[in-house]
């Protein structure tokens, strides 16, 4: 319903009996009428629930791509957790949802908050508009005060020429309009903190 691309090996079916089909998995468990809606031909869990069952499969991963679709709020997903509050499997969900406080858009993200906080680095934003000649750019994270911008660039999200060129164009337009700009990949995740924190330092002392 919020993410038709999706390819999936079978189609999750919950109710009280469980059966064998081609095609789907069946799990004898209740949905609760608040976690699930009427389509017009049937009964489908709503978007909060259908992430709190992809956890299962996907991680994290699930809850970063239905925040960046807006597909569902971090509000709703915690509120679908309480309600199936027994459910085997809550205490990953439930710390998944806690990485997620942030909203990050991506498992890099996601890691990249969860390194940050450990480091004990304060003062940035996620997600942060920045304006430069009439054209909003939504920065991974943010130090607004220090006008430092931190990019993470998973290949899932940088898959052609040309979303490589805009990076770069857009590079451009927030260095010459004051920022400062560091982009960091998976492979550069283990020294991210550090090199923020020294870059943090340059720019107070500066």
């Amino acid at each position: 319903t919020w993410w038709p691309e999706l390819k999936l090996e079978a189609v999750q079916v919950a109710g009280p009996r469980v059966r064998r089909a081609p095609g789907f998995s069946f799990e004898r468990r209740t949905v609760g009428a608040e976690l699930r809606e009427w389509d017009g031909a049937k009964f489908v869990t709503t978007p909060a629930q259908t992430v709190l069952d992809l956890i299962d499969s996907m991680g994290g991963a699930a809850i970063d791509e239905a925040l960046r679709r807006k597909a569902t709020t971090l509000e709703d997903l915690w509120t679908a957790l309480r309600l199936g509050k027994e459910r085997a499997g809550n205490r990953e969900r439930e710390r998944l949802l806690r990485e997620s406080r942030d909203r990050p858009w991506s498992e890099l993200e996601r890691a990249a908050h969860v390194a940050l906080r450990k480091a004990h680095i304060k003062g940035w934003a996620t997600n942060h508009r920045v304006s430069v000649k009439d054209k909003d750019y939504f920065l991974d994270a943010a130090f607004p005060r220090l006008m430092l911008a931190l990019e993470f660039d998973g290949w899932e999200f940088h898959r052609s020429f040309d979303s490589f060129i805009a990076d770069r164009h857009r590079d451009v337009q927030l260095t010459l309009a004051g920022w400062t700009v560091l982009r960091f990949t998976d492979s550069t995740m283990e020294t991210m903190p550090s090199s923020v924190s020294a870059m943090i330092r340059q720019l107070e002392a500066r």
